[in-house]
């Protein structure tokens, strides 16, 4: 029986560098049932379509390459690698990360003995230049956790990474991706899929996430606005499904102050000014490092000292001081 149980989703764009361990860590997967890639080239510039194609021409059976003619941006490219998959579970991957080998059966299996469960999460190790080893998404102590939307809300939309996500295809959401989103398309679309049930979280490390230069999260002024623009939407549009005000004004809060810490990062004071004011708002200081930055408003530049101590400090021993 050829049925296929997962469909990988993978995207990708000048990623000449990375996609080539990225397609051999799916290859590489241990598991007992079938699946493919869907992965779709937006046009590169560089070697990315030479390399997708000599993989699929090595693995016809697995891998279904589409090739876009023009560049026709994340969102498209995305909306394009969905409608192709055929799986029960669709995971997801970028095309400058990996996967660990066990990556696929372990969520597969928990998908299946978990009915009521829309999405599963996993932990990711954090790879790049001058980043250290032991660097995680999350905390290694952090402990499994099956929740309610509310709650993954309340957490944090972005808690857990996105090539460590495998959903059911049956819960993608009418709209598919919403392409008015340009930065941060993917937690409005993690929320439409985790209406449908609930959310997991496994403890494990089971992929590998890349930081590097030409990433979608590099540091600069247009990034972050642009990002603080869609998640003001998501979360806004959050209320529209029952979430409660005090949780959607805990996710502002915490918008407005990332994006002050960016902004003190880049020295732009005035910015970095602007955006503490709006995080408290509501009210609202959800850790000590708020606190201390909202305090310390009018000292940005004793703020940037202690900020990029405390960067130095995690890069060295995977710890920070505060």
């Amino acid at each position: 029986m050829n049925e296929i149980r997962v469909s990988v989703s993978i995207t990708t764009y000048n990623h000449e560098k990375y996609i080539q361990d990225c397609l051999q860590s799916v290859i590489d997967q241990e598991c007992n049932f079938n699946f493919e890639i869907i992965v779709a080239e937006d046009c590169s510039t560089d070697e990315t379509k030479k390399i997708v194609n000599r993989f699929s021409e090595e693995y016809p059976d697995i891998i279904k390459p589409i090739y876009q003619k023009q560049n026709v941006g994340l969102c498209k490219n995305t909306l394009d690698v969905l409608n192709a998959c055929s799986g029960k579970y669709i995971a997801t991957l970028d095309g400058d990360d990996c996967m660990l080998p066990e990556r696929l059966q372990k969520e597969f299996d928990f998908l299946e003995c978990n009915q009521d469960v829309a999405m599963v999460f996993h932990n990711m190790q954090i790879i790049g230049e001058n980043i250290n080893e032991n660097t995680f998404n999350n905390s290694l102590h952090e402990k499994g956790s099956v929740i309610n939307l509310e709650d993954f809300v309340n957490g944090g939309l972005a808690h857990w990474g996105c090539s460590s996500k495998m959903y059911r295809r049956n819960y993608l959401p009418a709209e598919g991706i919403l392409c008015n989103l340009k930065c941060i398309e993917d937690q409005h679309f993690h929320f439409q899929i985790a209406r449908n049930g609930k959310i997991a979280y496994i403890p494990e490390v089971l992929g590998q996430y890349r930081k590097h230069k030409s990433g979608l999260s590099q540091l600069n002024k247009k990034n972050i606005e642009c990002a603080v623009a869609d998640l003001l939407f998501t979360y806004s549009d959050a209320l529209r499904f029952g979430i409660t005000r005090k949780t959607v004004n805990k996710r502002l809060s915490f918008i407005f102050y990332d994006a002050a810490c960016q902004y003190l990062m880049l020295k732009d004071y005035i910015k970095f000014k602007q955006y503490i004011i709006k995080s408290y708002e509501n009210f609202i200081f959800f850790n000590t490092k708020h606190r201390i930055c909202f305090m310390l408003k009018e000292l940005p530049r004793i703020l940037f000292f202690l900020k990029t101590l405390n960067n130095y400090v995690y890069k060295i021993r995977g710890k920070q001081i505060i």
